[in-house]
């Protein structure tokens, strides 16, 4: 080795060591400024977390903002979302990149200070795999690591392949696995291939098909797909953004292969040669970093933004001669320009944004002019020394690679498909990280799951299941086992990995203005023969029932009650019967569930155990005859076959009969977020609006409404048929409701897709809570096992509640001693709140039933324990919140 080069690298080691104490100089005053990870049993992993005010280790505690996953932290683009996600949004970002891109003395400090920086490789599925354990849970990731060289890739393809298509696939699969909420994935333009994507006549240029003709447009196209498919498949919510030529500050121009402002300013600063392919009239689109940050950093909070894919960036188009010029006015130089043989790439790049306007509604106005952006980059990149060239795969084709590039790679030393690329002691550098003194690993985890889930068999429907009409989807929770499907006491491992589950998907007609489930889950069936919810458990309900049957039984003002018969469908555990039959009514109950109204008949009410419908309206009628009202409470949301049951009500009701119906309320749903009510068997949410529609349909029209506190909130409407003789007056309710759901625009989809984007703020409050009180060593039981638990749970993420639950309380015997769907927690009786096992907080799965719960554990309250509700906002309940209710009651 010659003496210069000895001294050159001695110098460069010891810049590199001082750079790495300067970075984060009060982060670790104990010597401790590492957790070394082992991920496959050869490569050594670091950890660094860089934060000047921080002490001790990088333990991840939860705080106030979002955790957030940035993948490639020490490049370009994502280090400026990093540090607009701390900045501005209040997040709390974990960064990871290999380093090894650029070289660590242009990685390193792009890094924000405030980052937990882990340094590993996204290709290596173990690494990635423990990233997301030890240091999730994250609420969002944003992913933009990738070899960036479009026109390199061609001689690079295995490289190219595997360093975007694997590392992506990587990071999906643990977005799954541990319910990412939002990925942010930087796709390019380069997708759309070599030829011009004309726009077409209607819709967006982002729809078209489209053919890469690069590894490098192929690999980004590739990952797009492969992230579509794991939100058809599992749900995962997503954002693709296809950029093209971003450059600003923080860009390294140390790669002679990419990113052709980067080029070009070092040729420009150096006094080299410009090269340019052709003639230099081609056009393309430059875009300043700062243009497009917030879009990428803030995608996750639009809700109109899940699911899409967006052109981003500015419609200014520059010939590349005109940007050579501005390049080296920017540097005040004169360029001195080399034609090279022409390639093949496009002439002409003519972006179109409205689609990302139109996501973003213009919130992302700002248009840094090429030759004020370029200043800016210019002064930055003095900075730095950029003569030597950044570490390079070499090429694995040499064959029609430009002869320009090939001698590059030769002055190197490299050879094609050879030793790897010059500069050694980059590696050795990154090597030596490892070297540095580990504080102890974070301790904060979360269950691993499978890598998919057993997807049970189900019915899908295109159209509204009440005029079939298309449907368009609204909010998607992605896969979810049957809410009410309990796992039994004996029930293993394999057991809980095989546990059916299916798409929950929320889709809105924009023709009746209903709101559906579009999924039917064929064991929903069995679901409902062993259904175990027992609705005369809870106190308020059976209360509310009560004067449900009063209101019902006055509309028939007779002497002898025994000579009018009404019918309960879905009529459950006798909630509603019993006090219609105690105000002497004759009545007769329809319902499947077995188990639930096997007391009833013991009893002996008149119950037929099956599923209402117009075969069994028949035989009823022969049995029975007509009746004079029939009456259902919820079972509305319930069925999926609609005209089968109304035609079962037309040929059991008497002509001037009564229908008496009760269900969730959607206009409840939206404004108290009680999303927790959809789940696979409520098929259906009805607002007074759609209710009406549909049974216009079928002849009925509605005469009076309400609005009732029954689960949580719902609609009580009673209606007559239009053709009756004798009608019932129309009463002022119903103008009142309808007048009051047309200010609120039910009819139209915007008022649900608000709501989705809504649920987002309740999801990551709830997650704050528990998270906070398991890390100070709590202990947190859910009370209440109904469907919505379920839901509620998806939601939340199945893994993150079973990390941070023990158990489940519910006071229904059938269910105590079974596990949870989704979280698998054992079920205990309400004596689980008493002695060894008490724990410190209750969470409240039923809380539309807490005034109930509450007052019937107060003693639980008085002993210093808490309850957390999570909906509509989340909030701890202690005994001095009871006091304080008590007072203004």
């Amino acid at each position: 080795m010659r003496k210069n080069d000895f001294l050159r690298i001695l110098i460069s080691s010891l810049l590199v060591f001082v750079a790495i104490l300067i970075l984060a100089p009060n982060s670790y005053p104990s010597g401790n400024g590492k957790t070394s990870i082992v991920s496959n049993g050869q490569q050594e992993l670091s950890v660094v977390k860089r934060d000047s005010a921080a002490c001790g280790s990088p333990k991840l505690v939860p705080s106030n903002g979002k955790r957030v996953l940035v993948t490639g932290v020490g490049g370009f683009i994502a280090s400026h979302v990093a540090r607009y996600c701390m900045e501005r949004l209040n997040m709390q970002v974990v960064g990871v990149d290999s380093l090894l891109a650029y070289g660590l003395q242009y990685s390193l400090p792009n890094i924000p200070n405030g980052t937990v920086f882990v340094r590993g490789d996204l290709k290596d599925y173990a690494f990635v795999e423990r990233l997301f354990r030890e240091y999730g849970p994250f609420t969002f990731v944003y992913h933009f690591a990738a070899y960036a060289g479009q026109g390199m890739s061609n001689f690079i393809r295995n490289h190219m392949f595997s360093t975007n298509l694997v590392a992506t696939t990587n990071l999906v699969n643990q977005a799954v696995n541990t319910e990412v909420t939002h990925l942010v994935f930087l796709s390019s333009c380069a997708v759309y291939g070599s030829g011009t994507i004309p726009k077409p006549a209607s819709g967006y240029v982002e729809d078209v098909p489209i053919t890469p003709d690069d590894p490098y447009g192929i690999s980004k196209y590739a990952s797009e797909l492969d992230i579509r498919a794991a939100n058809k498949q599992f749900g995962l919510s997503y954002t693709i953004f296809r950029a093209h030529n971003v450059y600003g500050p923080h860009q390294g121009l140390n790669d002679p292969y990419r990113n052709v402002l980067s080029i070009l300013m070092r040729q420009i600063m150096y006094d080299k040669e410009v090269t340019i392919f052709g003639d230099g009239m081609q056009t393309r689109s430059f875009t300043y970093i700062d243009d497009v940050v917030p879009l990428f950093a803030e995608a996750p909070l639009h809700s109109k933004a899940s699911g899409e894919t967006l052109n981003a960036g500015s419609e200014e188009t520059h010939t590349l001669l005109d940007v050579v010029q501005l390049v080296g006015e920017a540097l005040n130089k004169q360029p001195k320009v080399r034609f090279l043989p022409a390639r093949r790439e496009s002439e002409a790049v003519e972006p179109d944004h409205t689609k990302q306007n139109m996501i973003f509604q213009d919130a992302y106005t700002k248009v840094t002019p090429l030759a004020v952006g370029l200043k800016e980059m210019a002064s930055w990149a003095r900075g730095f020394d950029w003569r030597e060239d950044a570490p390079h795969t070499p090429p694995e084709i040499t064959r029609a690679m430009p002869p320009h590039w090939l001698q590059l790679f030769v002055e190197s030393g490299a050879s094609p498909g050879g030793r790897p690329y010059r500069f050694s002691c980059r590696a050795e550098e990154v090597e030596n990280l490892s070297h540095l003194d580990a504080p102890a690993e974070a301790d904060y985890s979360i269950a691993e799951e499978p890598l998919s889930v057993n997807v049970g068999a189900y019915k899908e429907q295109s159209t509204c299941r009440f005029d079939g009409h298309p449907l368009t989807k609204v909010i998607d929770f992605g896969y979810t086992p049957l809410g009410n499907n309990f796992l039994p006491a004996d029930s293993t491992q394999a057991d809980f990995d095989n546990e059916p589950h299916y798409p929950l998907t929320v889709m809105f007609c924009p023709y009746c203005g209903s709101l559906q489930v579009n999924i039917a889950p064929q064991a929903q069936t069995k679901v409902w023969r062993d259904y175990l919810y027992f609705s005369s458990v809870i106190k308020s309900l059976a209360d509310e029932f009560a004067k449900y049957a009063i209101e019902l039984g006055a509309m028939f003002n007779v002497e002898n009650k025994t000579r009018v018969t009404i019918l309960e469908f879905g009529c459950n555990d006798g909630v509603f019967l019993k006090p219609l039959a105690a105000q002497g009514f004759k009545t007769i109950g329809v319902d499947p569930a077995s188990a639930v109204v096997a007391p009833l008949i013991e009893a002996g009410f008149d119950i037929y155990n099956d599923f209402f419908g117009r075969k069994v309206a028949e035989d009823i009628k022969r049995k029975e005859g007509l009746v004079d009202s029939i009456a259902t409470s919820n079972s509305f949301a319930h069925i999926d076959l609609m005209d089968d049951v109304m035609e079962g009500v037309k040929a059991l009701l008497k002509e001037e009969g009564v229908l008496a119906i009760q269900v969730h309320y959607a206009v409840s749903m939206v404004r108290d977020m009680q999303y927790d009510w959809i789940y696979h068997e409520h098929m259906s949410y009805y607002s007074l609006y759609s209710l009406s529609n549909f049974l216009k349909r079928h002849g009925f029209e509605v005469f009076k409404a309400a609005e009732t506190p029954m689960h949580g909130g719902s609609i009580r409407v009673f209606a007559q048929r239009g053709s009756a003789k004798i009608k019932r007056p129309l009463d002022y309710s119903v103008r009142q409701i309808r007048k009051t759901e047309e200010e609120l625009g039910v009819y139209d989809i915007k008022y649900y897709r608000n709501f989705g984007s809504k649920m987002e703020a309740t999801r990551e409050a709830v997650r704050e809570v528990l998270s906070n009180v398991t890390a100070a060593g709590a202990k947190v039981v859910g009370y209440g096992a109904p469907a919505r638990a379920t839901t509620l749970s998806a939601y939340i993420g199945f893994s993150f509640m079973k990390h941070h639950l023990v158990a489940v309380i519910d006071d229904a015997p059938a269910k105590q001693g079974m596990f949870t769907p989704g979280t698998h927690l054992p079920i205990y009786p309400s004596s689980f709140l008493k002695g060894e096992t008490r724990p410190e907080y209750v969470f409240l799965f039923a809380w539309p039933w807490q005034g109930d719960i509450v007052l019937k554990h107060r003693e639980y309250l008085e002993s210093g324990g808490a309850f957390i509700l999570p909906l509509p906002q989340v909030r701890v309940f202690t005994l001095q919140d009871l006091g304080e209710r008590q007072q203004h009651m």
